[in-house]
């Protein structure tokens, strides 16, 4: 099994990296933030200008999200939740960077590591960018793929928590801490989100860490408690202002 393992490993991020073919782009809403997208985000760079703002599939719930500027990078980070009736077997979260007319000037994906993500899941999304000349603002999409059943079963929410926190040598902040598969069986391609937390409890910062098991193949052993270390090239705030930290743990099992 373990010569077939990485090509799944692949696969599986694949699936939460790329998207189908895009439909002709959407007519610019008239609100700035529509809370309903009903065209797929678009990856050319077309001349029709765009209206800043977020725009979600329906079936997606945003819990919170931020996003803006700090000492010449943007950001946005989201929590989210599945609440179609499907499984997701990808989220696609792309940010586009618009001038002042509303041209694109750049598009950076802010995907989650996730596949096959069951109805009524929290997951989170994000990415920083540098801006590029002539940014005004952003137009953010939060889109997905559905499917019938998963082709990978996942394990979420398992245990993790925090050993330490603080800026490092490498003047990043650093996040270490463990998390437990409890899942009762080996588990494969770990994905450890650590999102940090500031003032008015606004999303600050999300890194993916990686998990430490000891193992070349990819696997999680059933039972093994494994530290994990997450650093952080950019958050919105000052250090001394993270005042939360929050985990997703998950582990797939392999059929």
């Amino acid at each position: 099994m373990r010569n077939w393992l990485p090509l799944l490993l692949i696969l599986a991020l694949t699936l939460a990296a790329c998207g189908d073919d895009s439909p002709p782009p959407p007519t610019p809403a008239a609100s700035p933030a529509s809370p309903d997208a009903t065209a797929e985000p678009q990856s050319a760079f077309e001349l029709e200008p765009l209206v800043p703002g977020l725009r979600v599939r329906n079936g997606l719930t945003v819990l919170a999200h931020s996003e803006g500027v700090r000492e010449g990078m943007g950001y946005f980070f989201a929590e989210v939740r599945n609440d179609s009736d499907q499984w997701l077997s990808q989220v696609d979260a792309v940010i586009y960077a618009l001038d002042q007319g509303g041209l694109k000037l750049g598009e950076i994906s802010a995907n989650p590591l996730l596949t096959d993500i069951p109805p009524g899941q929290v997951f989170y999304a994000g990415q920083s960018f540098a801006l590029p000349d002539g940014y005004a603002d952003t137009q953010r999409w939060l889109w997905y793929t559905p499917a019938e059943k998963p082709s990978l079963q996942g394990v979420f929410n398992l245990p993790a928590s925090v050993t330490s926190q603080s800026v490092g040598e490498s003047g990043l902040y650093t996040v270490s801490g463990t998390a437990q598969n409890t899942a009762g069986a080996d588990l494969y391609f770990p994905v450890i989100d650590v999102v940090l937390i500031g003032p008015d409890d606004d999303l600050v910062g999300l890194a993916h860490a990686a998990l430490l098991t000891g193992r070349d193949d990819g696997m999680w052993p059933a039972g093994v408690e494994a530290p994990f270390d997450a650093q952080f090239s950019f958050i919105s705030v000052g250090p001394e202002l993270v005042s939360e930290v929050r985990i997703s743990a998950v582990g797939y099992l392999v059929p």
